[in-house]
């Protein structure tokens, strides 16, 4: 399933699609761009009561709730006093998001993610859990909306051919993989070119997937590209924690959710904190099933190389080698928000269609802290001054000279 589409390379994708949503074989229906100062208010109450019953993490925001209360009344208060148009008011949407940190996802919908989910939809390819999104996306006020805003149809193609970058150390019988993102969630020739890459090297002994600065993508990219290329099998199970609410629910119909009670061992410390009422069991089986590519069989160790700048899906992977031993994790403290069995909420506001997004569940780190706001940290902390890439190098020296 889709994860966070913020750190996307421009120069990955190659130029095609066309999007019928945005494009003038798709008119609009019953659908504007201006509004009333009260439509605008309706639908600033909207966005306030979504987050006060289904968004888990304004009690991490920092703010008390009379500090939360008095935000939002000042802020209100601007809709009659300065908001005179649809841009106006997006803009405070995404003030809003901003001055709660943006935690957990929390965020407006861009024009670029937007016409990217239409692209999606309309291919047949947007992996959902239930159909809750089509309406969503596909809603003619939401596509007036995004028009205004500046969404075209999606301009390259989903089919799209990563540039696959590595480094080889043959002095330390190494070869360092570098993934900036994991955007895209389909089959390219990338998948073939790793373990045949693998395979092609003499003597290898270590292997290095370096995802710093990685924000994230689809966790379907690190599950089928990196960790299915290698043949060993390896399984990881998880709990989440979840608000189950009107808003939240479609993005649960196929978990088989169990209640928080008061008295399970199952409940975290931060539940009542954040308003947890349900949990779930994930369980990831690698390689996935029925593989299509060449794996790697050879016995090899491999790091991780990760920094502040991994998130969303970036850190999922970090946990899932770090929790399965399947990747030594090497750097500093990651972004967060992985650890979820569910990517991201999409909702929408009533009268403008405007969407926004943000985290309904969390996962928990050993020790014992929420993984949708915390970072993940590493098995191995970067000597001050060195970078993970230099650190880990050096670790792969020390070992081969004890002979490990």
């Amino acid at each position: 399933m889709t994860r966070r589409i913020l750190s996307i390379l421009l120069a990955l994708l190659l130029m095609t699609v066309s999007t019928g949503a945005l494009s003038e074989a798709a008119p609009v229906i019953d659908a504007r761009t201006e509004f009333t100062t009260q439509e605008y208010q309706a639908d600033y109450d909207q966005l306030w009561r979504i987050l006060n019953t289904s968004y888990p993490f304004l009690a991490e925001s920092g703010k008390s709730p009379d500090e939360l209360e008095a935000f939002r009344l000042e802020n209100r208060a601007k809709i009659g006093e300065s908001v005179k148009d649809l841009g106006e008011f997006i803009q405070l949407v995404k003030d809003t998001c901003g001055a709660l940190d943006n935690l957990a996802h929390l965020s407006v919908e861009d024009p670029f993610s937007y016409s990217l989910y239409v692209a999606l939809l309309e291919q047949g390819k947007y992996e959902v859990d239930d159909d809750y999104i089509f309406p969503l996306v596909l809603d003619p006020q939401t596509a007036a909306t995004y028009k205004y805003m500046g969404a075209v149809p999606f301009p390259y193609t989903l089919d799209v051919q990563i540039n696959q970058s590595f480094t080889q150390y043959p002095e330390l019988d190494a070869i360092c993989f570098r993934f900036p993102s994991f955007f895209t969630m389909f089959e390219t020739k990338s998948i073939t070119q790793l373990a045949r890459t693998l395979n092609y090297v003499r003597g290898l002994k270590h292997v290095i997937f370096d995802i710093t600065g990685n924000g994230g993508g689809f966790d379907a990219f690190w599950v089928k590209q990196i960790v299915s290329a290698f043949a060993e099998p390896v399984e990881w199970r998880f709990i989440s924690y979840a608000r189950l609410t009107d808003v939240t629910a479609p993005n649960y119909t196929d978990a088989e959710l169990h209640p928080l009670e008061p008295d399970s061992p199952l409940r975290p410390a931060f539940a009542d904190d954040l308003g947890l009422t349900h949990w779930y069991e994930n369980v990831y089986t690698l390689p996935i099933e029925d593989y299509p590519h060449i794996q790697y069989d050879k016995p090899v160790t491999r790091w991780l190389l990760v920094d502040e700048g991994v998130y969303s899906a970036a850190d999922m992977f970090t946990n899932f080698c770090k929790a399965t031993g399947w990747a030594t994790v090497v750097g500093h403290k990651t972004g967060g928000d992985g650890i979820l069995g569910r990517s991201p909420i999409t909702t929408r506001l009533d009268n403008t269609g405007l969407l926004f997004r943000f985290t309904t569940e969390t996962g928990m780190h050993p020790d014992g802290t929420p993984s949708a706001t915390n970072g993940t940290m590493p098995d191995v902390l970067c000597v001050p001054g060195e970078s993970p890439l230099d650190t880990c190098l050096q670790l792969i020296k020390e070992m081969n000279e004890a002979g490990d």
